[in-house]
């Protein structure tokens, strides 16, 4: 029999299984030193499975034989083994533990879906079975409504006293399972995934209040690499008004981008106020390079390249000749082709782009210079450069030094904090993965990441998930359907504090048409909101008076999956 078989027996025993993941703060003073940067300590409150160092996971070995940055949980000896390379009384080590309970007391697989895990005791504290229960309110676009619950534990020994006080539950996850007639894993079923609200205590009984997982879409988002927000320790030069404000992200491209000035000096000069930071994550930056073939040969106006991918009008480019320096060219793109051979068409330059010249396009895509009521459009290698910094993970771009004179008209004054610049920014290029391979392709448009389908994919990500928690399926599907292009900032403005993803979600849902819920099998996944097709309607001729058709139109017809 399978659970999906006995659940229509009414009158099979029905029991709970739960598994809980707190987390708690290692003893400082409970290490021991083994052997060179290898320390051990002792951890009895439940089978570890997770090891943070200052925020950072470590990755889990299969023997306490480690190598530098792993970790391994003995769960014969209670006993945690870390190397990461230094003295782990000095960092903060925080380790996430399962504890297990049930209705019924059990011996079964650590993992109840997986048989191949090792038995563990369940518990038996559960003192009524949990009822789940959903909110009734929905939305066409964003989330399906949050589903809550509360277990209630007995406390008559007094387990909980240490966890309770001693650990965090705040968000801790929670996993609920179902079983009918004999506990094997084929009676079993995941029927709950959930985080702790918060707990009730007293002397006999413990009551945890969950919610499902919708309610980590509460926080705020954070960049995934580097610092989060900007500050004069890590910027001595920033400018004051950015003084803890976010440090933005980008997918797609984004025009009107304010940049933000690390070189602030509220007296102007020639060498003051040229760096600024648009991005964070200095890496697999959206700049794109296109090599100019033997043939069709270029113009001075038109310049051919094996593939105009990601260039745009708009676009500044610097057409760095294969002639040398003296020939190169700066302008904008003034009209692209793609049928055929690939060209740009611009101002007349200088010296036509020989064979094996390099189109070059910066992720800082065109800037604009409002300065004394006059708009200057620099150019990319001429008056900005690229700028990178790896170890605060951002990137942007440098005025050159003395740019004021090679501006057309020229700048009679040099750039002070006040003059306003304004970018267009592409964000980074795709580096998504699911399973192993590329999620998605960059968009040959842009020539960056711009699905809207992989951005989401990404975010949930970002926040934590893991793929085990995301429907593969439903997402590579869409992947190959769902082909709309977006283009975000976050947060949206320089001024915005960083929105919670939640709303930044929901934005991405209304505009590819989409919700996202948790499926049967207690996975993320989403639906399209689409057209339903044409609605027809069949006239006879015996039907056909003078002045007498009617019919009635019901709009909600016009969509599906809602």
């Amino acid at each position: 029999m399978t659970y999906a078989a006995n659940i229509d027996n009414e009158g099979i025993e029905s029991q709970y299984l739960a598994v809980f993941k707190p987390r708690r703060f290692a003893d400082t003073t409970g290490w021991s030193l083994i052997s060179g940067t290898k320390y051990s300590a002792g951890f009895d409150y439940g089978q570890g499975v997770i090891l943070d160092v200052d925020g950072a996971e470590k990755d889990l070995a299969t023997t306490a034989a480690l190598s530098d940055g792993d970790w391994f949980f003995d769960e014969n000896a209670d006993t945690v083994y870390i190397d990461i390379g230094s003295d782990p009384a000095s960092s903060d080590v925080v380790i996430t533990y399962e504890m297990w309970f049930g209705t019924f007391d059990a011996h079964f697989n650590r993992n109840p879906l997986d048989s191949t895990t090792r038995d563990v005791y369940y518990e038996p504290m559960i003192t009524r079975s949990p009822q789940i229960s959903s909110t009734a309110s929905d939305s066409l676009f964003g989330f399906l409504p949050t589903q809550s619950t509360q277990i209630s534990m007995a406390n008559v020994t007094h387990l909980f006293e240490k966890h309770i006080y001693d650990s965090s539950f705040y968000q801790a996850d929670i996993d609920l399972y179902h079983y009918l007639g004999p506990l094997t894993t084929a009676n079993i079923k995941q029927v709950y995934r959930g985080i702790v609200k918060s707990i009730t205590y007293s002397q006999d009984n413990v009551i945890f209040n969950l919610l499902d997982r919708t309610n980590i879409f509460a926080e705020e988002y954070r960049n995934s690499t580097g610092v989060s927000f900007y500050s004069t320790t890590r910027f001595p030069l920033l400018d004051p008004q950015f003084d803890g404000r976010p440090i933005r992200t980008v997918r797609g491209v984004v025009d009107g981008y304010v940049p933000v000035n690390i070189d602030y000096a509220e007296a102007s000069g020639l060498f003051s106020n040229r760096d600024y930071i648009c991005i964070s994550d200095e890496t697999n930056l959206g700049s794109v390079s296109a090599t100019v073939p033997a043939s069709p040969v270029s113009t001075t106006i038109r310049t051919y390249v094996v593939s105009a991918d990601g260039l745009r009008v708009g676009d500044s480019v610097w057409i760095d000749s294969s002639a040398g320096a003296g020939s190169d060219g700066f302008v904008n793109i003034t009209g692209v082709n793609k049928t055929g051979s690939h060209y740009i068409d611009h101002a007349a330059i200088g010296v036509l782009a020989a064979t094996g010249s390099v189109v070059k396009r910066s992720f800082v895509g065109a800037l604009t210079l409002f300065k004394s009521g006059i708009v200057y459009d620099l150019q990319y290698g001429k008056q900005y450069t690229e700028y990178t910094d790896a170890v605060n993970k951002v990137a942007g771009f440098v005025l050159v030094d003395n740019f004021e004179a090679t501006t057309t008209p020229s700048i009679t004054s040099p750039l002070d904090p006040f003059d306003a610049l304004y970018c267009r920014i592409y964000g980074q290029k795709n580096t998504v993965t699911l399973g192993g391979p590329s999620f998605g392709a960059d968009s040959a448009e842009t020539g960056n990441l711009t699905q809207g389908v992989v951005v989401l994919f990404e975010l949930l990500k970002n926040l934590g998930l893991t793929e085990a928690e995301i429907d593969a399926a439903g997402f590579t599907a869409l992947q190959g359907s769902i082909t709309d292009e977006i283009g975000l900032a976050i947060p949206e403005s320089s001024g915005n504090d960083f929105p919670t993803y939640k709303s930044l979600i929901t934005s991405i849902m209304q505009t590819i048409l989409g919700k996202i819920y948790i499926d049967d099998d207690l996975k993320w996944t989403v639906s399209i909101t689409g057209p339903a097709g044409a609605v027809d309607k069949t006239i006879a001729e015996d039907e056909i008076l003078d002045a007498s058709i009617r019919y009635n139109f019901d709009y909600r017809d016009i969509v599906s999956d809602v």
